[in-house]
């Protein structure tokens, strides 16, 4: 599936810290704030990106069923930011 996103960066610290908020409409409307830090190595860097998610819940479900989706959403979320670090990666080497 292509995921189309936009979003607004929030502030640019080279080479250090990014922050900004995404959005992509086509899975969620909410707009999640997300931070990244570089930081230098001897060969290369270590990046490291806490993404806050505002999760939206049907009042209907129980607390279960809540906890359930939440885990896979979060397990989703975390996969796609690997596809796209391990592209990155690629693109870099």
């Amino acid at each position: 599936m292509d995921i189309k996103a936009d979003g607004e960066y929030l502030e640019i610290d080279r080479p250090r810290r990014l922050k900004f908020i995404l959005r992509i409409a086509q899975l969620s409307p909410n707009i999640d704030p997300i931070e990244v830090n570089i930081k230098p190595l001897e060969n290369g860097c270590e990046l490291s990106a806490v993404q806050t998610l505002h999760l939206t819940h049907d009042s209907n479900q129980d607390e279960s069923v809540r906890k359930a989706i939440d885990e896979s959403d979060r397990i989703e979320i975390i996969k796609r930011w690997d596809e796209m670090l391990e592209l990155l990666a690629s693109k870099v080497n």
